[in-house]
């Protein structure tokens, strides 16, 4: 089961690395510092290769990489990606339903449970989670 896990992971993974290839900027965009509590208004961020690269008041990065994606941030705040560290991946979803989930032919029921609950978590903004039991009994993250 560890193994089918990892595989899984590792096929994740590789989907976030080729999806953040083409640089992304966030534009216009609000963020707190998290260390001083200092709100940073009307801001750009300009992400490459995942990681980000530049941040300054709306309009004046330096010249964009061709190809940059453009998301407007107007009106929204940037968040970190949180963590959840007592989260019960292996028992899937709220009610434990799959609903209009297509399944995958190599994904076994367990591993499907887990891709959903993955899933789930992201959607609510978490990007590392530690299951410390049940089926799994792991840490994921980015």
């Amino acid at each position: 089961m560890k193994q089918k896990i990892v595989l899984l992971l590792r096929f994740c993974i590789g989907l976030t690395h080729a999806a953040q290839a083409q640089p992304l900027l966030i534009e216009n965009v609000n963020w707190i510092e998290v260390e001083t509590g200092h709100l940073h208004t009307e801001q750009d961020l300009l992400i490459q290769d995942g990681i980000i690269d530049q941040i300054g008041e709306h309009g004046t990065l330096a010249q964009l990489p061709v190809g940059t994606q453009r998301i407007s941030g107007t009106g929204k705040y940037l968040l970190p990606g949180f963590i959840d560290s007592h989260a019960h991946i292996a028992l899937g979803p709220v009610g434990g339903k799959l609903e209009n989930r297509q399944v995958v032919l190599f994904i076994t029921p367990d591993t499907l449970l887990l891709r959903n609950s993955l899933e789930q978590l992201v959607q609510y903004g978490v990007t590392t989670a530690r299951d410390p039991g049940g089926l799994t009994e792991l840490t994921v993250g980015g």
